[in-house]
């Protein structure tokens, strides 16, 4: 994970050694959370009209944005991913940054996650 470039956002202060990922595609995400142990929620992000929820217990990000509607026009179930799954270890929170990426902060020195090199870490993730 490379280090961002050093940057000021008016009110936030300085983002120097924010981390920068990319979305993996949707193909690669997993589905639906199932119990607890997966979701564990923590902290609730909305941009656009996806929401993004980190998950503590479930240590990744889940996405649920709407489906595209069918070829008749009728409206479509949700979409749920999860990313980023034990890759980064408990997820705190996750908000809208400034620039429409979004921003998730790590959580594993707390004496609850396993700590690893960097921890803990505020992630740039530049939405498509």
């Amino acid at each position: 994970v490379a280090p961002n470039s050093s940057q000021n956002q008016p009110g936030l202060g300085s983002t120097a050694g924010m981390s920068v990922e990319t979305m993996p595609s949707a193909s690669e995400a997993a589905a639906v959370p199932s119990s607890t142990a997966e979701a564990s929620p923590s902290g609730l992000a909305v941009i656009g009209d996806t929401l993004f929820l980190a998950a503590l217990r479930g240590e990744r990000l889940w996405s649920i944005a709407p489906a595209s509607a069918d070829a008749t026009g009728a409206d479509a179930a949700l979409v749920t991913a999860a990313w980023f799954t034990g890759e980064y270890g408990r997820l705190r929170d996750a908000v809208a940054g400034p620039d429409g990426e979004l921003w998730v902060l790590t959580n594993n020195t707390d004496g609850r996650g396993t700590p690893r090199s960097g921890d803990d870490r505020l992630l740039n993730l530049p939405l498509p």
